[in-house]
């Protein structure tokens, strides 16, 4: 599931620079819209209809549907054409390490060597996927 989640947001990054001059905020919509129509069926399929009883639940629902969810894709795809997809893909490597994180501080959770070492790998991903520092580190060819 992981790896066709990571599939299907490589896919929709890339596909969504075709609609660079379309209005942003319409591909966002059309984005969640499409989103929600596939996955609500599938979520009362397996899960049933929800029961939410509590104001706070409401609130919460709204919260990350609304604010979170929203907000995060009209940002995406308003910088999309002002970044490109791969610069705007990166910032899916630093989801993990802020989730580790915020679970240490906020839940206070164990921070583990294996969290450590999955960091390590993301930010040696990152260097080398800007190419800066190798490049740097690679000698300069004579011309002449």
């Amino acid at each position: 599931a992981c790896l066709l989640a990571t599939l299907c947001y490589a896919l929709t990054l890339n596909y969504a620079r075709r609609f660079a001059k379309v209005d942003s905020s319409a591909v966002a919509a059309s984005s969640l819209t499409s989103a929600a129509i596939l996955t609500i069926p599938v979520a009362f399929l397996f899960e049933g209809a929800p029961v939410i009883t509590l104001p706070e639940t409401w609130a919460a629902l709204f919260a990350i549907g609304l604010l979170s969810s929203t907000f995060a894709f009209l940002l995406l795809y308003w910088l999309l054409p002002r970044v490109g997809a791969t610069n705007m893909s990166l910032n899916t490597y630093i989801t993990p390490i802020a989730a580790i994180i915020l679970g240490v501080i906020v839940l206070r959770e164990r921070f583990e060597l294996v969290h450590l070492v999955g960091m390590l790998v993301i930010f040696i991903g990152l260097i080398f996927m800007d190419g800066r520092l190798v490049r740097w580190l690679r000698p300069a060819r004579a011309t002449g």
